[in-house]
């Protein structure tokens, strides 16, 4: 009895405890119009999203091409989760006032799912037979025909994934590697 509750304790310890900062947040769903949980992209501010999941790691202001263009941003990694956040970034010194969320990452090895059970890992044709036909796709192929670069979009979501050969069979077998809602 001494011993399972001992080991409960233990694993309540590495597993309960919050690396850093950041606050655990089991029950986030992936919302690939809005965002996660309570986190809406356009509707909360970076301190909102630090009350919810703690502070993450700001990284330098990453210059990226987005739906809208090209934009400057700045990006918070939550490492527990698997996810970044990109905020409103006025360039070079700091955040705006208004520091509003303008786009999530979610990560090769973040956990998250939607509603539907799609996340990292899901196949192109699983994505496909809920969502239907993509809007755009892009692929980079180099000589050899290998895949470095493949993904889908919808509205305001981006599937990435893994490096696959392209071929009408493995193209729909393909494994989703990011997600990213918002900004891409």
């Amino acid at each position: 009895m001494r011993i399972i509750l001992s080991l409960n304790i233990l694993i309540f310890l590495l597993l309960g405890t919050n690396l850093k900062n950041e606050k655990a947040e089991p029950n986030l769903i992936i919302d690939l119009n809005e965002g996660i949980g309570q986190i809406k992209i356009g509707k909360v501010t970076k301190s909102d999203v630090e009350k919810i999941l703690g502070k993450g790691k700001v990284k330098k202001y990453t210059i990226s091409f987005c739906s809208k263009g090209t934009g400057t941003f700045k990006k918070v990694v939550y490492k527990k989760l698997g996810i970044e956040m990109f905020y409103d970034y006025d360039y070079p010194k700091k955040l705006k006032k208004n520091d509003t969320l303008v786009g999530i990452e979610f990560l090769s090895f973040c956990k998250l799912k939607t509603e539907d059970g799609i996340g990292i890992g899901s196949t192109r044709a699983d994505i496909e037979q809920i969502y239907g036909e993509p809007n755009h796709e892009k692929f980079v192929i180099l000589m050899n025909g290998k895949t470095v670069y493949h993904s889908i979009d919808y509205d305001k979501t981006r599937f990435e994934f893994e490096k696959t050969f392209i071929d009408s069979k493995n193209k729909k077998n393909a494994k989703v590697k990011s997600i990213l809602i918002g900004v891409y």
